[in-house]
């Protein structure tokens, strides 16, 4: 399946894998909407399975699976994701940051992108589990780093 580490992944297997994200993160959503934790907790743990693994980008189409975690009370699954995310988002973060000038600007869209992710996450993590400031901290405490050298570069 999927989870096959070896598994090529194209643009459109991962086109289709976002899609699925979004469905059951919509289906979560109504879930949670009618009151339905339990199900939802169901729908969450299913997607995750097929859908969020190390062959997949753990990129912005991931964050509404952490921030459905974090409203049903699953901290540490939300707060597990968010960290795999603003992982990944913090090691293209290094290389941008470490091209030439000349090269840099190929990526300006991308290096904002990666920045707004982690303050999102930051924000996400403050707004539904408040009584996590160590990871409140370590989030922001990223944004702060990238966005002052985003800055000194003059962007």
């Amino acid at each position: 399946g999927y989870e096959t580490p070896s598994l090529w992944m194209d643009e459109n297997n991962q086109r289709f894998i976002t899609n699925i994200r979004f469905t059951f993160v919509r289906l979560a959503e109504a879930l949670i909407a009618e009151g339905d934790k339990e199900k939802a907790l169901i729908v969450l743990d299913r997607l995750v399975e097929i859908a969020v693994h190390d062959n997949f980008s753990y990129n912005g189409s991931i964050m509404p699976i952490a921030e459905n975690y974090l409203k049903i009370g699953e901290s540490e699954k939300g707060v597990e994701i968010l960290r795999k995310m603003v992982k990944n988002e913090s090691q293209y973060l290094d290389y941008y940051f470490d091209q030439t000038p000349s090269d840099f600007r190929r990526f300006g869209q991308k290096t904002k992108q990666s920045i707004g992710l982690i303050g999102q996450s930051s924000m996400m993590v403050s707004q539904n589990f408040p009584q996590s400031e160590e990871i409140i901290k370590e989030f922001n405490d990223l944004y702060q780093v990238y966005a002052e050298i985003y800055q000194g570069m003059g962007r």
